[in-house]
């Protein structure tokens, strides 16, 4: 009996030595799963590859390419109001843009520079670089530090 004690409590004094590990792996890890939603905000340089719907409040320069010929682009900039016909498969350059933008479509690229404010949903993946802050749909706050994955198949539900 005093073996199997002694057994049980070098298993559980294990695993609670290990646990810490895995939160830091967790923690440190750049590439963030999600359900396909992702919410950011800050300052710096953003490269979204992706499907879907993404909102964006900005400020700084962007620019948007179509790689399927099938994007809508609604651009509001205060007194300029930009709507992209549906198929129109050009790239969207805005240089020192001040305003929101609204992008759909089943394949297209995002590049930005500057303040931004984002709301995405589909599936790709994010990279942000900079000062800021991000979330997955059910995901904690975390900062901008590198990839997130945005739904696809590898994506656990949290």
């Amino acid at each position: 009996m005093k073996k199997l004690f002694v057994a049980v409590l070098m298993v559980t004094l294990g695993g609670l030595f290990a646990l810490p590990a895995v939160a830091s792996a967790q923690v440190d890890d750049p590439t963030v799963e999600g359900r396909g939603w992702l919410y950011a905000k800050g300052t710096g340089s953003v490269e979204i590859d992706m499907g879907g719907v993404i909102r964006m409040a900005i400020d700084g320069d962007l620019i948007v390419t179509d790689h399927a010929g099938d994007m809508q682009v609604d651009i509001d900039g205060g007194a300029q109001r930009f709507a992209e016909p549906e198929g129109g498969g050009t790239d969207v350059i805005l240089n020192d843009f001040s305003g929101t933008v609204r992008v759909k479509g089943s394949n297209f690229s995002v590049s930005f520079d500057g303040d931004i404010k984002l709301q995405a949903h589909g599936h790709g993946q994010a990279w942000l670089d900079g000062q800021g802050i991000y979330k997955t749909r059910r995901g904690p706050l975390r900062p901008w530090n590198g990839m997130v994955e945005l739904g696809g198949a590898e994506v656990r539900p949290a």
